[in-house]
């Protein structure tokens, strides 16, 4: 049965034109979700900007790269990966954009159909979990579902308690481990080719990299980490402990400086300890 968008779901269309990328001839578009709680009205362009350029995603990503991006919501993500991926029409990259939570799941279809000519785009709608689940319960931030995660044991109790207190709706959905994800929707020459993955999940990011060693061992990712904002010193120190077991050190997304715990920011890039970060974010020696 052909799957209908209602275009009520959509506040704006978003285009940009890919010049800047050498194609002056092809456009990229967004639709922005119309949700209540999200008011601001960012453009492609500015998002683009703030993707590539500004956090340096277009020096991680290569043209034909496979990339994963773990909390893609509405797409506002996944199309600046696809941008970056983008070589043309005969080296075009892959995206997997996995996505739960069911309200925004008909916005994030729409923006892949839209942008089909960029990039191998695939909805993956589950959670990422340490173990496969028939049903993991995600918990919103009093945000009429618009954004949430799982509130696991691993997180201090302070950070269970606040998020708890936010929480003013559930959904359950089913996860997988992010390699048993990988097995199901990339070949194996595409799994070959990943290059960077992005982990926006409201502080579970940790239990993500803790519980992918093996598939970021062997593929050794660019990774893009959200540093939640909620976190307490403990979380915090727990995620920094994370990066030094999975074999990765910290950056700041926009210098490419080394990332300390005791100076907070929104996101991490983690690179393998064995790469030169200059080389990385293509800074002069």
């Amino acid at each position: 049965m052909d799957r209908i968008v209602e275009l009520h779901e959509v506040r704006h269309v978003h285009r940009v034109c890919l010049r800047d990328f050498g194609f002056p001839e092809i456009h990229a578009y967004w639709c922005e979700w119309a949700h209540p709680h999200i008011t601001d009205d960012r453009s492609l362009t500015h998002l683009v900007e703030v993707h590539a350029r500004i956090w340096n995603w277009s020096k991680f990503i290569a043209p034909g790269a496979t990339c994963i991006d773990i909390g893609a919501h509405s797409g506002d993500t996944v199309v600046p990966m696809a941008i970056c991926a983008y070589g043309g029409a005969e080296r075009k990259g892959t995206i997997l954009a996995i996505e739960p939570n069911p309200k925004v799941a008909p916005v994030l279809e729409l923006n892949l159909l839209l942008n089909a000519n960029l990039a191998e785009l695939r909805a993956v709608n589950k959670a990422v979990t340490e173990q496969p689940m028939a049903e993991v319960e995600i918990a919103d931030h009093a945000n009429w579902d618009c954004n949430g995660g799982i509130i696991d044991g691993s997180f201090s109790n302070a950070l269970q308690d606040r998020l708890q207190g936010l929480a003013r709706s559930t959904i359950k959905v089913p996860g997988a481990p992010l390699a048993d994800i990988c097995r199901e929707f990339l070949s194996p020459e595409e799994l070959a080719r990943l290059s960077f993955i992005k982990t926006d999940c409201e502080g579970y990011d940790k239990q993500i990299l803790r519980s992918s060693f093996e598939l970021i061992d062997r593929y050794k990712p660019t990774l893009f980490v959200e540093w939640f904002n909620y976190f307490s010193p403990e979380d915090t120190s727990d995620l920094f402990e994370v990066i030094e077991q999975i074999g990765y050190a910290a950056y700041h997304p926009m210098t490419g400086a080394p990332q300390r715990p005791d100076e907070k920011i929104d996101d991490l890039v983690l690179l393998p300890r064995q790469v030169d970060a200059r080389d990385r974010f293509r800074l002069d020696p």
